[in-house]
């Protein structure tokens, strides 16, 4: 494991002390309670991005009047 990915990832100690188990499917149920975003490797072991962490309850702007897609066909309908 290099660098990067250490400091990219949560650990397999650091995520027994967010979730309060050691047991991965423990783990998964807990995380999925907590709504910490995760993703399994190929061993069904939960992965959280450290990042993932930093965003929980912040507040997310929502744009302001975007206005909706609409096909070309039904904007000539509507001002037909």
């Amino acid at each position: 494991m290099d660098a990067t990915t250490a400091t990219t990832f949560l650990n397999k100690s650091e995520i027994e002390t967010l979730t309060g188990f050691k047991v991965p499917l423990r783990q998964i149920a807990q995380l999925k309670k907590q709504g910490i975003p995760f993703f399994t490797d190929r061993y069904n072991r939960p992965v959280v991005v450290r990042e993932n962490l930093f965003g929980i309850g912040k507040k997310i702007e929502q744009p302001k009047n975007t206005p909706k897609w609409q096909p070309s066909v039904l904007k000539s309908v509507k001002n037909g």
